[in-house]
């Protein structure tokens, strides 16, 4: 069937990556997700953490990515894929730029400061792919933007790689053999 792939053991790609994505949407859950990450933040609480649902640069669709936002410090933008993407640091800076786009306009103060002359401070990015693949190459790596140029010296974006063993036990386990 078109767009769907099978994965081993009959799970449905498209259905296990919105159930994974559905399981990082409970608050706790992406909370336990930020502090995986994020191991040394002993002040950020799960009320500080604000789901983002991402939607689709080029159609306007959801997407099923998972994204949060920690204060105004930090964007994060999370994938689980079973295969490796070579093109997930463009995708996810496109990501990024929407989520940007949307907090810099959503708000009239932050809109006003941003055609103002003092530097306002933006919500640093984080990316990463969950890999859930078998492939041990990729456990661990960095996905390179600047891999796609040419010329590699000025723009930069950086997606890393975590192995499911990084993550929730739980949450991979009911992803996989979903």
């Amino acid at each position: 069937m078109l767009g769907f792939s099978k994965q081993p053991g009959g799970a449905n790609r498209k259905v296990q990556d919105s159930m994974f994505t559905d399981l990082f949407r409970q608050q706790e859950k992406l909370f336990d997700l930020y502090w995986t990450l994020h191991p040394e933040d002993d002040i950020t609480e799960s009320g500080d953490i604000r789901n983002i649902i991402l939607t689709n640069v080029f159609s306007g669709g959801i997407m099923n990515d998972l994204g949060m936002q920690v204060g105004d410090r930090i964007i994060i933008l999370t994938e689980h894929q079973s295969t490796v993407n070579y093109n997930m640091p463009a995708r996810a800076l496109m990501y990024y730029i929407g989520e940007l786009k949307q907090y810099l306009f959503g708000d009239e103060e932050r809109t006003r400061r941003l055609y103002g002359c003092s530097l306002m401070n933006l919500p640093f990015p984080e990316f990463y792919v969950i890999y859930m693949g078998d492939n041990k190459k990729f456990s661990g790596c960095e996905l390179q933007l600047s891999d796609a140029f040419e010329n590699k010296e000025f723009l930069e974006a950086k997606v890393k790689v975590l192995n499911q063993e990084s993550v929730d036990k739980e949450s991979i386990i009911f992803a996989r053999y979903y």
